[in-house]
């Protein structure tokens, strides 16, 4: 199911799996804009997939985005813009037990550092805590410094290096940094 609609669409969605809310209908305003953070469901597997495709240099397959959004514990977030038709970013979260883990979070290019970003990460927080998850991990590359400063920002703190992570092509492979945050996160001032 495609991005054209999303908005009007959340009440239509099919149930998510009873672990996890179906719907988390959050809106903020973000620069000039209005963005809308709903519950991406395996129907939206398509949507992610194409969105990771214009954030990653190696995207995951449709397939891969359908097999995590169908697991019971695994949370799914589009930013949808209202005006522009369509998801500028998506992040998915797996729970288990009271730790919480990003996979991925993408936002495209042209809505950078703009606080999509910030919005996903913190609605994506809040329903992990509200699930149980007591702190969230993701990993981020060593040379990502605007993520890593903003979700140093957020709260987070390295606690772990994984190397050589990020096989990017014929690229020299990149370390990645292993961040853990405290659940709620910080609020950005």
């Amino acid at each position: 199911m495609g991005g054209a609609n999303r908005s009007a669409e959340v009440g239509q969605r099919r149930s998510a799996p009873a672990a996890l809310p179906s719907s988390s209908g959050c809106e903020a305003t973000i620069g000039s804009g209005l963005i809308r953070i709903d519950r991406a469901t395996e129907h939206d597997a398509a949507e992610c997939a194409r969105l990771h495709a214009l954030c990653f240099p190696e995207a995951w397959s449709l397939a891969t985005f359908k097999s995590l959004l169908q697991q019971p514990r695994t949370l799914g977030l589009l930013a949808n813009d209202p005006q522009q038709k369509g998801a500028r970013g998506f992040i998915l979260v797996r729970i288990a037990a009271d730790e919480s883990e990003v996979l991925t979070i993408g936002v495209v290019p042209e809505e950078r550092k703009r606080g999509v970003g910030t919005e996903l990460m913190t609605e994506a927080a809040k329903m992990a805590a509200s699930q149980g998850a007591v702190c969230l991990f993701l990993e981020v590359g060593r040379q990502n410094i605007a993520a890593r400063r903003l979700y140093g920002k957020l709260g987070f703190e390295q606690v772990g290096t994984r190397g050589h992570y990020y096989r990017r092509g014929g690229a020299p492979a990149e370390d990645a940094c292993v961040l853990k945050a405290s659940l709620p996160l910080a609020q950005l001032a």
